[in-house]
């Protein structure tokens, strides 16, 4: 399967067919993706309509099929082809081509999370206040994971309704009863000095970091279930593998338990700054709220690239390390010629 940025630059002088690149960055390589996944969670593509959307893709489209000819004829360079790529990447889900709902679109994550995280640090700590803020935080996450999810795999839509809010009740339960109880039993620990200290830091990641990974599997377990379509290099389908929806799950549910890394970790040190250097933080509990608040926007918005583009958003496995019967049919099919596929991860 051709990379999005696989393609050479383009230069003056070339002939109408020059082949341009998609992408910006590389993003064959971590940090190539961490910048990719950086410009792609800016606020602003929250506001992109669907007709922009679907006519964004349209014109990729066009591109991954080698329209070059077309595409200058219509006026788009690289760098307006590029910009054309992102709109279409922040705004459409690879796997079917729905457009994303706008508050489920990477763009939104951060700022959704300013109101939850506000009523969660608001909030009287009563067990009501912890269940409700957590039910509110995992069932964003749930439709985040499934918005962003591989939904190409089944037609019958009545049936992905029931998985789904299935996976959604199970996701929800799961990850809310973890955090709620981990951090039941933080409260009623009785460790003092560091070891108290230590406790507050592990056991609230934990509990977010196993929440995230639980939602993130039982949202798409249909994806396991049913098996997601697999491609060779040509981006022809050559069949459905419950083995690489599982990797693609698994990878996924990875990236969700380093994402609250630097909003669980780095929020404390930096606060104890302000209130050394601003007093008012310690005085005023609006200033100290909306600076927390600043701090974890900071942090997640700095985190969610680096843990989204830990692995391929398109990702790849040996034929080999695929059921048994399509290896076979591959072979079949190939004559032994395709010895890699290739398949859309998610987000």
């Amino acid at each position: 399967m051709a990379r999005a940025g696989s393609f050479p630059a383009e230069a003056p002088g070339r002939d109408m067919n020059a082949p341009m690149r998609l992408a910006k960055h590389d993003t064959s390589t971590y940090w190539g993706r961490v910048f990719d996944f950086q410009q792609r969670i800016n606020p602003r593509f929250m506001f992109v309509r669907e007709t922009e959307a679907r006519e964004s893709a349209k014109i990729v489209n066009l591109a991954q099929h080698g329209k070059w000819k077309e595409l200058r004829e219509r006026g788009i360079d690289e760098k307006k082809l590029q910009e054309v790529y992102l709109v279409a990447q922040s705004t459409i889900n690879a796997s079917d081509g729905s457009v994303i709902h706008p508050l489920f679109r990477l763009a939104a994550f951060c700022p959704v999370n300013i109101p939850i995280g506000g009523g969660m640090l608001l909030g009287r700590p009563t067990f009501a206040n912890s269940v409700f803020w957590q039910w509110v935080n995992q069932t964003y996450n749930a439709c985040f994971n499934w918005a962003n999810g591989n939904r190409s795999s089944s037609a019958d839509a009545a049936q992905d309704r029931k998985d789904i809010i299935k996976g959604y009740i199970a996701a929800v339960c799961l990850s809310v009863g973890l955090a709620v109880s981990m951090n039941g039993m933080l409260a009623r620990s009785k460790s003092q000095g560091v070891a108290r200290k230590l406790l507050q830091a592990v056991v609230p990641y934990t509990a977010v970091a196993a929440a995230n990974f639980g939602n993130t599997a039982l949202v798409r377990g249909q994806e396991i279930q049913k098996g997601i379509p697999v491609y060779d290099a040509d981006k022809t389908q050559v069949g459905i593998s419950k083995k690489a929806a599982t990797q693609a799950v698994v990878q996924t549910g990875v990236s969700r338990v380093v994402l609250p890394v630097p909003a669980l970790l780095l929020p404390y040190p930096v606060m104890s700054v302000f209130n050394a250097l601003l007093p008012i933080t310690r005085t005023n509990a609006f200033v100290r709220v909306g600076m927390e608040l600043s701090v974890i926007f900071g942090c997640l918005f700095v985190g969610l690239p680096l843990a989204v583009g830990m692995f391929p958003e398109y990702s790849e496995m040996d034929v080999k390390d695929l059921e048994l019967e399509l290896q076979q049919d591959l072979k079949k099919r190939s004559g032994g010629t395709v010895q890699k596929v290739y398949f859309h991860r998610g987000v």
